[in-house]
Order: C-alpha cells, then structure tokens, then sequence
C-alpha cells in the first residue's frame, strides 16, 4: 500500500478505473454489507487512527455509490466516522511535525496518502450531504410553500465544523509531507472545492458565520499555498454562473485583504471580471450582469484598494457592453463618494476627484439610455452626499436640465428626481428666490464698487505712467538684449546667485528705474528658471528669445497686483479693509454662483409644466414633487406650476387626481410649527395666498381638491373654526382675507353640509353687519357660502323634504333691502351680489318666487320715481335676465323633482294602504274558514 499513490480524480468514479502505480477502488460492497464493514473501519480507526483510512477507503467510497439505496442514518454515521478521523489526523499531523528529523520517506509517502485520501472522501461526504438536504427541501415545498418534514431527513451538516476542521489541517505545516516540500495543486483544489460547493448554494446569503469560515479557508489556501492564480478565475466563474454569489464575496475579500493580505489579488479580480466581456462575440446576459454587481459592490467594501484600478478600468468606457459601462461609472462615483468628499482633501486629491466626475459628467450623454439614466443617478447619490463640488453644480444641473426632453421614459424620470435632489440638498439655503439673489448680487456688487471707488482712478493713472515710461525704455532695453544674447555671455551664467524668486523681481524693477538694462536682463535671465513669469514661456525659438524676455521684464515693471496692494495701502486703506473687501469679493462670487444656479432651475419649471401631463405616470409624479419641492424652497415661478397642476384634476385618471390632492396637501398642510394657532394661521394664511392667485378657470379645480380633503376629514376642524373666527373678522384681518374665509368656507362646506347648515345665522349676521352693507364683493362670497345649503339635489325617492328656509325669515327680507338701497348705487360688483344673491334665493327659499317677486316689485316702484340712468336701465335688464334664468331653472329642476317625490310618495302611501287592506281581508277570510271548519266539528261529533 505504501507504494500505491492515491490520486484526487477529477470525478469519483475515475477510481473505478484501474490505472498503473494509482490508487483505484477494487472492492465496491453490496448495501448488505455495508453496515458491518463500517463496524470494522470503526474498530479499525480505535486502533490505528488516522492510517485506517488505508485499508478501509472502499467501505466510504461503498457508501457513497449506494448512498440512494441506503437508509440516512446508515450514511450519517458512514459521515461521523470520517469527521472523527480528520479531526484525528489534525493531531497526527502535529505530533509528527514535532520531530521532522525522524520523517523518513516512507512515512511521508503514508501521510501524503492518509491525507489526500481521508480528506477527499470526507469533501465528498460533505458535498453530497448539503447537496442531498438542499434537494429534499426543494422537492419537500408544498404548493403554498409549507415544507413538510420527513422522518430520518433531518440531520444537516455542520459546516462550520467542517471548515474547521480542514481549516486545522492547511494551517500545519502539511508541505513537509511532500517531496519536494510543496503541497501538490489538486489538494489545495480539492479543499477549496469545498469552500465553493457550500457557497453555490442559495442559503448561504443568511449564512453569515459560514461566509467567514469560507473565507478565512480561502485566505489561507492564497496566502500559504499560492491558490491566488486559481482562485481569482474560479470565484469570477461561480460569480457568473451563480447571481447569489456576487452578494456574498464582497465581504468576504474584504476580510482576505484585512487578515491575509492579499491586497494583490484586487488587481487580478478586476482584470478577471472586465476582460472576458471585450469578446463581443460572446455573449452572456447573467455574467456580464452579475459581473458588474460585483465591480460596484467590491469599491463600495475596499475603495482605497480599487482607486488605482480606476485608469485601467477607463478603457472600458467606449466598449459596447453596456452593464460594463455602467460597472465603471459605478466604480468611479463609489471613488469619489468614498474615497474625495473630504474636507482635507490635497490639491492631487482634488485634481482627481475633478478628473473622475468630469469622466462620469461626459457620460450623461452616452448613447443607451440605460447608461445616461445611471449616470444621472449616480450625480444624484453624490448631491446627496455633497459630494459634488461648488464648481461643478451649474454644469451637472444644466446638463441633467437637458435630459428632461429624453425620448426614453426612464432617463425623463431620474432627470426629474436629479433636479428635484439638487434643490433639496443645494449648497446656497432654505430660500432661493432667483429675483431676491440677484436683488442682493447687485445690492453687493455696487457696494463693493463704492469701496474700490478711492483708488481706482488712481490705479489705472499710475499703470498709465508705467506704461509711457515703459515706451521711453523700451527700445533701447531692445537693443541691449538682443547684443546680450549676441554675445553669448556664458561667463555670467555660470557664476549665478541662488537669490529668492521675490527678491529678483524687486531687484530687476529696480534696475530698469535706475536704466542698468543690462544688469536687469542678466539678473532675468540667471533666475528664469526661479521667476514665475518664466514658467510658461521657457520653450520658444532662437529668433523669439528676444521678445520673449522683453515681454517678461515687461511683466515685472508694470506689475498690476503690486500696484493694487500699494494703491489700496495709499489710498488710506487699513489691513481690516482689504479683508473686507475680499470678503465681499468671496461673497460676490457666492451670489454669482447662487444665480447661476437658480437660472438653471427657473428654466426647469416650464418642460416640468409640460411632463406634469404626460403620458407616462412617473413623469407626472416626479414632476408632482418637484414643484412641491420647488414650493418650499420659495422658488419664483414655482407658483405657476402649482397651478397648472390644479388642471390635472380634470382628468379621468384616479392616480393622477389623488397625486395632486397628496401633493396639495403636502404643500399647503404640512407645517413644522409648534401649536396649533401657529399651525392654523400658517394653513390659512397659505390657501388665502392661493385662493387670491387663481383665476376664475382653476377655481372649480381647487374647489374639487378641498372638497376632498372635507369629506376624507383631512382638512380638521381646527382649521374650519380657524376660517370661521377669520370670516366673521374676530381676528385683526383685512376684508379680502374675509372674503377668502367665505370662499374656503363654501369649498369646505360643498364636502361636509354641515358646515353651514349649523351656521346659517352666523353668515346672515355678518354679511348684513354695517360693516359689509354696501361691500358687494362680500355679499357675493356669503350668498355663494349660503347657497351651498341647497346645493343637494332633490331626491326623487326620499319622504325628507329637501333643505329650505322659510320665505319669511329675516335673511330674505335683509337681502332685498340690500340689493335694493344697492341698486340704485353705483357700487362695484354689483352685478355679481345680484346673480349670487338670486342663485341663494332659488336653492334655498321656501318660495323664492315671491321673494324674487318682491324685489322686482320694489325696484320698479323706485326706478319710476328716480332718474333713467342708463346705469339703472341696464341693471334693471340684469336683473329680469337674472330672474328669469333662475326662475327657468328652478322650474326645470326643484319643481319638477319636488313633483315627482311627491308623486312617488303618494303612489308608495296607495300601496301600503292597499296591503294592509288586502292583509287585513287576507285575515277575515282565514277567520270565516276557522269558524266554519269548527262548526262542522262539532256537528260531526253531535252525530
């Protein structure tokens, strides 16, 4: 035996095989026997350990290839005795390297083979088992997903143990066993065939404990037995073929890196997982997928490590795999989420950064929508983060604004979303109003011109003097240069002065105002290379050295920033007022950024309008809260768009319908004040600022949303009691804001009648007070308020007679004094008070025609003795017009119907009188029967 190497095969029944100088299976035991022969393998083991595995492996390998047939219990056990024996050898192996010296060849050859053979058969054991239990419960789920158990099916493996323990066995120093000392690749395959077996199974996602196991395995194997080059292709294969695995590794190679250092293998996973995907002739839809998941999730767990992969992985942005492109750009913004929002960030740091989002910026427009979508969402992630810097804001949110004409839905939709992020996480504040920024702009601007207003003058008359005595030097310094350069003068050159950069500058300007022109051009040209006017214009031609250093000594006598700083100290400038100044300066350039900023924005409400109908509903429900989100960032024209959604209420779709009511309610209900007068008052005051800003067109759309909020109790009492101390002017209020409370009132009161049925006197009191008496505007609001009484319809089945009020009460005779004193009055808004007031009239009187009658009768009577205006004639046809319509109308609709209810009680009273006639006969015939039925009873009985 000792001779006979076992072999890892590549599947188990190659060692049915029989190969030369190999181990193969020669003796497979029928099941009768297996029972016994495990018996003896287990009195073996007693007696030798580790070594029975030699003469036993057939009785294992026996179990397995009947593993079917054979009940569980009998392979269970086959499993605990091979789970005894690897934690056995895990001692042998110990005590034995203990003395390496009395390891001979024969020995090393018998261990080799012990542990090649017990671990393989083990592995098999292990695999089977999981794969057998991940079987039965698939099998076992019921239709509605119960599983039911099966008696002798419940013992599972315990993986964490058995990562363990083979966990034990590669941490040995095992390589002495071999010749030379390098453990053969097929084990280290063998045991990491393990690790991968357990993690394609789907379970594994809760398995968290056992993912650390698997890993800590596979961190030993790459760090002690070179497993790194094998192990990167293998983990990318099972990445693609199995999608669960690329949401457990991420950790997992996070931990390799942490514990076992294998920081190198980063480098290869990305390669493995990109360079397969170039092959466009080879497509894998899941792969490429999974693949890019894995991309992202890996710079998300270890990004210092996945920064330096970033220009490699930059080619990969004009291939055409799409999750490919969209893999990088993910890599890129998780490196400037992760890596470049510090506040401390260094200038090559930032150099990057900037570098990075101008790469994913450029994508915005790629051609796949899928790509542009995921690009403008991950500009969103990093707004959200404020990982976008102040520089960079404008040109996203112009670029996003462009977007909001995609043709595809989906990048329409997180253009949307973008631009609504942007508002809520800006850099500028709580409150952007675009003509409030550049009111302030400008206010700043000429207040920063007022205090350069003391030496401007001066500045530029004292660059004017330089630049004559400039012309006055000029050629002849020309000249001195051009027989310097002539010459040669290399002498000079090499004895040069190291002198400070700022010093020679202050020493040439010296020079040219003492005309020393050639000392100065020496000087210029020994520190070049230390001047900083010289750094950019080092590399030019023979023929223009000349011009070149005419220009640069031109730049030192007339320097600009010197004459400022000395302008700004004469003109009795203090240090305090410098830095006030350039504080204005920085505060300028805020506002300046804050406009810009803003313009976009302005110029986002209008296609926002337009996507508020479109046909596709997220478009509407994000556009919805852009304009909810602009509203509370008091955006100028915001208000426009809040009006055009009041238009959707128009439409048929229910979705559309109840996203504006929510976003109305979000808008104008939703207050973070602390008590409830403050929260009343706050509500109010917003509805009254809408109510004043609608046009006739959108009132009944507002109407219908507040409606809505009354009858759903959205709209709660505290704010009608609120409305009511408003009309009737309890509260300091103006009479518009009391109009607006009875234009509110009447919307509320149209959900919930109550509202004013319970309130009518209160209305009659107030419209009637001396205050309003001849304010027609308001009367119109109250009998447009008291009208909704009498809005119900008539029910034609109902024995309730509908809501009216007695023709007699005071309210209808107030009225028509006050219409009448009105009418001859040249009051505005009469003609509405007059249509209004009539309308209350013919929905609630009693008998609105005598009413009507009344005021007819009491205008003629006065009309024949005042005047013939022409004012009063053609009030005088408003009114009979006005009368006769509503008299029209009232005949057509309550009269008709109040007949009809009546005419249908009437038919119901004729059928219930003529039941209980007929019940009634019903009963005296049955009675006749009875007594006639007795009667000849007792007849027969007498007989």
């Amino acid at each position: 035996m000792a001779t006979i190497l076992f072999t890892i095969p590549a599947n188990r029944a190659d060692l049915l095989s029989e190969v030369h100088s190999s181990y193969t299976v020669k003796n497979v035991i029928i099941p009768a026997e297996i029972i016994s022969k495990l018996e003896e393998a287990q009195t073996s083991f007693k007696e030798e350990g580790p070594d029975f595995i030699l003469e036993n492996f057939d009785t294992y390998y026996s179990v397995l290839h009947h593993a079917e047939t054979l009940r569980p219990d009998v392979v269970h056990k086959a499993y605990n005795h091979l789970y005894k024996a690897v934690k056995e050898v895990n001692n042998t192996i110990i005590f034995l390297l203990d003395d390496p010296d009395s390891l001979n060849e024969e020995l090393k050859t018998k261990m080799v083979n012990v542990l090649k053979m017990l671990t393989y058969i083990y592995i098999q054991f292990v695999i089977y088992l999981e794969e057998k239990k991940r079987k039965n419960q698939d099998d076992l789920v019921g239709g509605k997903g119960k599983i039911k158990e099966k008696k002798g099916n419940s013992f599972s493996v315990d993986k964490v143990q058995a990562l363990n323990a083979l966990s034990s066995i590669i941490q040995t120093e095992i390589n002495m066993f071999w010749e030379p000392p390098i453990v053969e690749h097929d084990y280290v395959a063998l045991v990491a065939e393990l690790c991968f077996a357990l993690l394609h199974n789907q379970s594994i996602k809760q398995e968290k404990q056992i993912l650390t196991e698997i890993f800590g395995v596979l961190g030993n194997l790459v760090k002690s037995y070179d497993y790194g080059k094998t192990f990167v292709p293998r983990l990318i294969r099972s990445i693609r073929m199995y999608e669960h695995v690329v949401h457990c590794v991420s950790d997992g190679i996070k931990m390799m890196v942490n514990q076992f250092n294998c920081q190198s293998l980063i480098h290869h996973f990305v390669k493995e997982a990109t360079e397969w995907q170039v092959d466009e002739t080879f497509q894998d839809v899941q792969g490429t997928r999974c693949c890019s998941i894995f991309l992202t999730e890996l710079v998300e767990t270890i990004p210092d490590l996945i920064l330096p992969e970033v220009m490699y992985l930059n080619k990969y942005l004009a291939h055409e795999s799409i999750p490919l492109r969209v893999a990088v750009l993910n890599v890129m913004t998780e490196i400037v989420l992760k890596m470049l929002t510090k506040h401390d960030l260094t200038e090559e740091e930032k150099e990057s950064r900037d570098d990075l989002l101008e790469v994913i910026i450029e994508h915005i427009r790629d051609v796949s929508a899928v790509v542009r979508s995921k690009v403008i969402q991950n500009l969103t992630k990093l707004q959200k983060e404020n990982a976008i810097p102040l520089a960079f804001q404008t040109e996203v949110l112009s670029k996003v604004n462009k977007h909001l004409y995609d043709k595809a839905a989906a990048v329409r939709k997180v253009a949307i979303s973008s631009i609504t992020t942007f508002l809520e996480h800006n850099p500028f504040g709580a409150n952007l109003q675009l003509s409030k920024a550049e009111e302030q702009l400008t206010e700043k601007r000429d207040l920063l011109n007022q205090m350069e207003s003391a030496y401007k003058e001066a500045q530029l008359a004292k660059i004017q003097q330089l630049e004559e005595e400039w012309l006055g030097i000029e050629n002849e310094l020309k000249d001195v240069i051009q027989q310097q350069l002539d010459e040669g003068d290399d002498e000079e050159t090499e004895n040069e002065v190291q002198v400070e950069t700022d010093e020679a500058v202050e020493r040439i300007r010296s020079l040219l105002r003492d005309n020393k022109y050639k000392e100065a051009f020496m000087v210029c040209r020994q520190m070049k290379d230390g001047i900083e006017e010289v750094k950019d214009m080092r590399k030019v031609s023979e023929e223009h050295e000349a011009k070149m250093y005419l220009a640069i000594l031109h730049s030192i006598f007339i320097n600009t920033v010197k004459i400022v700083e000395e302008l700004r100290t004469g003109a009795g400038m203090t240090a305090e007022d410098i830095q006030k100044i350039q504080a204005l300066e920085s505060i300028i350039k805020y506002f300046e950024n804050t406009t810009d900023f803003l313009r976009i924005v302005d110029a986002a409400i209008e296609p926002m309008k337009s996507l508020l109908f479109s046909q596709t509903m997220s478009d509407t429900h994000e556009a919805i809260h852009f304009f909810v989100t602009a509203y509370q960032f008091q955006i100028d024209n915001a208000s426009g768009g809040i009006l055009e959604m009041l238009k959707m209420m128009r439409c048929s779709e229910q979705e559309r319908k109840t996203a504006v009511v929510d976003a109305f309610k979000t808008i104008y209900l939703t207050t973070d004040t602390r008590n409830m007068a403050e929260h009343t008052t706050t509500i109010l005051n917003r509805l009254f600022a809408l109510l004043k800003d609608l046009n006739y067109d959108s009132l009944d759309d507002f109407q219908n949303i507040v409606t809505e909020w009354t009858s759903k109790g959205i709209l709660d009492n505290s704010v009608i009691d609120r409305c009511w101390q408003y009309y009737t002017q309890r509260e300091q209020v103006s009479d518009e804001d009391a109009r607006a409370a009875a234009e509110l009132l009447r919307m509320a009161a149209m959900g919930r009648n109550t509202i004013i049925t319970k309130n009518i006197n209160v209305v009659s009191n107030i419209m009637f007070s001396e205050r309003h008496k001849s304010d027609m505007m308001f009367l119109a609001s109250c009998c447009r308020l008291l009208a909704v009484a009498g809005l119900d319809k008539i029910d034609v089945q109902s024995d309730k007679p509908p809501f009216r009020i007695n023709h007699q009460d005071a309210i209808f005779q107030n009225l028509a004094n006050v219409l009448v004193e009105n009418f001859f009055e040249k009051t505005s808004y009469f003609s509405e008070a007059l249509h209004n007031s009539f309308d209350f009239i013919f929905r609630v009187c009693s008998k609105p025609i005598e009413v009507g009658e009344k005021i007819l009768k009491q205008v003629d009577h006065r009309l024949k003795e005042s005047p013939k205006f022409m004012f009063l004639i053609i009030r005088f046809c408003e009114l009979l017009g006005c009368l006769a319509i509503k008299l029209l109308g009232y005949l057509d609709n309550n009269v008709y119907r109040e007949l009809k209810r009546r005419n249908y009680l009437r038919e119901e009273r004729k059928k219930t009188t003529k039941n209980k006639k007929n019940k009634r006969n019903s009963r005296t015939r049955r009675s006749l029967l009875n007594t006639t039925s007795m009667s000849e009873s007792s007849a027969v009985s007498t007989n």
